[in-house]
């Protein structure tokens, strides 16, 4: 609703839209269908790496055009909220140590691929614009202008009795 309301209702000058759910596929797989997208080319995330140009074939299109990518989830892809082990990862202030849980933090706050942040900062500096959900805000992002970090309140409203 909100993507047709705020933006293409609006007729917003943009190349196209690319919604991912992090919840659904890790980012290996966003790359390689991001790539897909804007390219009609297939292209493999192996252990990691991208085949021979495609980091630079996929930064260039997104520096060079208005795209929305729409990114949720991507808390999913951070250390601190992948894979099955997230439910066992410990809360903060446990320690007693000073200094240990801001390094605690910022370790649940680094991406799991190692490109994802390379990535992140990529997209700041580009006229592709990004829209993030994330639980935690990634560590690469930290500090780079262009980049807007808005905590999201509690918004739940009571609803008239009727409705």
């Amino acid at each position: 609703m909100w993507l047709h309301e705020e933006v293409l209702d609006k007729q917003a000058e943009l190349d196209g839209v690319f919604w991912w759910s992090f919840y659904e596929s890790p980012f290996e797989t966003f790359v390689e269908q991001l790539f897909h997208y804007l390219t009609s080319s297939e292209v493999l995330v192996d252990r990691g790496a991208l085949q021979s140009g495609a980091w630079e074939t996929l930064q260039s299109i997104l520096h060079n055009h208005r795209f929305l990518l729409v990114l949720d989830g991507f808390e999913r892809d951070l250390r601190g909220y992948s894979g099955m082990r997230a439910m066992y990862v410990q809360e903060k202030g446990l320690s007693g140590q000073p200094g240990a849980d801001e390094d605690w933090d910022r370790h649940q706050r680094e991406p799991v691929h190692p490109h994802a942040g390379k990535f992140l900062r990529a997209l700041a500096g580009c006229q592709t614009r990004t829209l993030m959900t994330t639980r935690l805000f990634p560590t690469p992002l930290e500090g780079i202008s262009g980049v807007r970090h808005e905590a999201l309140t509690d918004s739940r409203r009571t609803m008239p009795s009727g409705s």
